[in-house]
């Protein structure tokens, strides 16, 4: 009965150390993942800046765009009604000519 009895207390201890060796190495790993958790934020947080940046920078090159396409339109525009002056003119001119050629 005393050998059965030590051999459950060995078996118990064994039992013990075994539990104790897992918990360490369970202990190990949640330390590294909280760890990779805490680098993840990290980059997270780096990511959501770098974000920021872009979106503003994104909003100021479409501000710039638009400004850009109203100055080309209203250069157009004013080309255009150039366009259309002298070409009015020279129809006026040409009436002119066709005028006074039978006075001649």
């Amino acid at each position: 009965a005393v050998v059965s009895t030590q051999s459950g207390h060995y078996g118990r201890e064994g039992r013990v150390a075994q539990l104790q060796a897992e918990l360490a190495l369970q202990k190990s790993a949640n330390e590294e993942m909280q760890k990779n958790v805490d680098e993840m934020a990290g980059f997270v947080v780096m990511l959501d800046e770098e974000v920021e940046g872009m979106q503003a920078t994104i909003l100021h090159l479409q501000q710039q765009l638009k400004s850009t396409q109203e100055k080309l339109k209203s250069a157009n525009d004013k080309l255009e009604k150039k366009a259309e002056e002298k070409q009015s003119k020279k129809e006026k001119s040409t009436d002119c000519d066709s005028a006074l050629i039978p006075l001649l």
